[in-house]
C-alpha cells in the first residue's frame, strides 16, 4: 500500500444532530492507525447547527473529514443516500459506519478490525460490541451479552435481526457494499446488510465495546418505534416480512425454516398491534402463551367476549 492510499472509508449520516455530532466526529478523528482513512459526513439539509459543526471539523481535519452538504432533504425523497452520494467517492478497501447521533469510544477500533480482516480473508466482516444508551431515561446496557469472541451464524442473524450487532461496531469489505435488490428494506438497512454479509463469508464478533448507540434521540427511528406509533410498527414489520420473502427466493429456500419462524413473529406483532383478537387466538396461540398473563387475559376477553368488553370500555371511559 502506498503512503497515501486509503485503507478505510467511513460514512456518517447526519440530520439535526447538533446535540450529538461532535461526539461522532471526535470518535473519528481520535482513531490511532498505521494507515490512512477518510470520513464522509453527509448532512441531509439539517435545520439546526449540524452543518456548521461539521464545517468546523473539516477545517481542523481536512485530510480526514470530507463533508457532503445537501440543500434539500434527500431521505424524505426516498433516495438511498449511502449508495447514491457516498459510495462513488469511497477509496477504502474496508467500510465502517457511524450515524451522527452515535459515537465510537475506542481509539483503536479501526486498527483492530483492519488487522483482523487483513489476516482472515475468509471473513466478509467483523463487528465489535456496542453500548446502548437511552437518551430519555439514561439507562445503559450492552448490545450483545457474551463473555468471548465468536463467529456469528447466519441463522442467528435471521433470528435476532439487527439485535445481534449494531452497525456502529461493524466493518466490512467494500466489495460487498452494493447489495442485490433483495437485500434492501424500507427505512432500515442494518438487518438485510447483516444477512447479505453472512452469505458472503464469515462474520467475527468481538465482545469488547467500541461504540455507543444512542436510542430514543429526537426524531430517530428508535424514538418513533418506542413511542408506540402503530402505523410505524406495522410498516416496519411488514417491510421485514416482504424482505425476508425476497431473500428466501434469492437463496432458493435454503433458510426457509428460520425465515418462516421470523415472519410468523412479525405477523403476530402486526396482529397484536391491530387488535386482531380472533386471529391471535386461532393462529398464534403458542406465541400468545409467552406473553404475561395480563396480556393473555386481555386477548382472551376481547376475542371471546367482545360485547362484554365493549360495555366495559364504555363504562370505564365515563369514569376517567
Amino acid at each position: 500500500m502506498s503512503n497515501d492510499e486509503i485503507m478505510v472509508s467511513i460514512y456518517c449520516l447526519a440530520y439535526n444532530h447538533e446535540k450529538y455530532i461532535k461526539s461522532a466526529l471526535d470518535g473519528f478523528v481520535m482513531q490511532k492507525t498505521n494507515f490512512h482513512y477518510e470520513v464522509f459526513v453527509h448532512d441531509d439539509a439539517s435545520k439546526d447547527r449540524t452543518a456548521e459543526i461539521i464545517k468546523e471539523y473539516q477545517i481542523k481535519y481536512p485530510e480526514i473529514i470530507k463533508p457532503i452538504f445537501q440543500t434539500e432533504n434527500q431521505y424524505s425523497k426516498g433516495i438511498n443516500i449511502s449508495d447514491t452520494f457516498i459510495f462513488p467517492l469511497m477509496k477504502g478497501k474496508y467500510i465502517a459506519v457511524c450515524e451522527g447521533d452515535d459515537f465510537w469510544c475506542d481509539e483503536y477500533k479501526l486498527q483492530k478490525q483492519v488487522d483482523f480482516l487483513e489476516e482472515h480473508p475468509e471473513y466478509s466482516a467483523c463487528a465489535h460490541n456496542t453500548l446502548f444508551r437511552n437518551e430519555k431515561n439514561g439507562e445503559e446496557y450492552i448490545f450483545h451479552d457474551t463473555e468471548q469472541d465468536c463467529d456469528l451464524k447466519i441463522e442467528d442473524i435471521f433470528k435476532w435481526e439487527n439485535k445481534i450487532f449494531h452497525i456502529s461496531g461493524l466493518m466490512f469489505r467494500k466489495k460487498y457494499f452494493i447489495r442485490p435488490k433483495e437485500f434492501y428494506m424500507g427505512k432500515v438497512g442494518d438487518y438485510p446488510r447483516g444477512i447479505y454479509l453472512a452469505l458472503q463469508g464469515k462474520i467475527r464478533f468481538f465482545k469488547d465495546v467500541v461504540s455507543v448507540y444512542r436510542i430514543c434521540t429526537e426524531g430517530s427511528w428508535s424514538s418513533i418505534y418506542a413511542s408506540g406509533s402503530v402505523d410505524k410498527i406495522i410498516e416496519l414489520n411488514t417491510d421485514i416480512i416482504n424482505m425476508l420473502e425476497d431473500i428466501n427466493n434469492y437463496t432458493g429456500g435454503q433458510y426457509q425454516d428460520i425465515i418462516r419462524q421470523v415472519q410468523i413473529k412479525k405477523k403476530y406483532v402486526i396482529a397484536m398491534k391491530t387488535k386482531q383478537f380472533q386471529v391471535l387466538l386461532k393462529e398464534y396461540r403458542e406465541l400468545l402463551r409467552q406473553e404475561p398473563k395480563k396480556i393473555q387475559l386481555y386477548v382472551f376477553m376481547n376475542g371471546y367476549f367482545p360485547g362484554i368488553m365493549k360495555v366495559y370500555y364504555a363504562i370505564k371511559s365515563k369514569f376517567k
